[in-house]
């Protein structure tokens, strides 16, 4: 990556995030079909359509959240999305190296994860896949260059 590339902000995002975006708002608006009408019926079928509505709306917010989830790096630092809050920012000067991390569990993702100067470390939640996809690996190591090259040609 050049010296120029890096000065101007670069955005990380996973490459299947539009696509789920746009799968779960089309989700949501096949959910929301049937709410209108039962909830314009009146009556006991009103009812019913209360039942989908937490549907729609966690669908809906999903969509929403999909769209939306990047991080950006810039001459401030890493801006990461928070569900708590909009965004919050990691400055260059806090962030030692971005390293590849493995969750625990049943299904196992790969990701970034930023050691702080201080030695305290953080994943980063908008930067995870799936381990074992096909794109994982290639992906998460695009991530860690950019973070790393973005953070020394920052702090020169």
């Amino acid at each position: 990556m050049t010296e120029q590339a890096v000065r101007e902000p670069v955005v990380l995002r996973h490459k299947d995030a539009s696509r789920q975006s746009a799968l779960y708002a089309v989700f949501a608006l096949v959910a929301l079909a049937p709410v209108v009408p039962l909830f314009l019926a009146g009556g006991t079928a009103r009812w019913a359509s209360i039942v989908l509505l937490p549907v729609v709306l966690v669908a809906g917010y999903a969509a929403l959240r999909l769209a939306t989830l990047k991080v950006r790096l810039d001459a401030d630092g890493i801006w990461e999305p928070d569900p708590f809050r909009l965004t919050y920012v990691t400055p260059w000067s806090d962030v030692k190296r971005a390293e590849r991390c493995v969750s625990t569990g049943r299904v196992r993702f790969v990701g970034v994860r930023i050691v702080h100067a201080d030695g305290g470390k953080h994943e980063v939640e908008a930067l995870k896949v799936q381990a074992g996809a096909a794109y994982a690996e290639p992906m998460v190591e695009e991530w860690l260059e950019a973070i790393n090259d973005a953070r020394d040609a920052y702090l020169r």
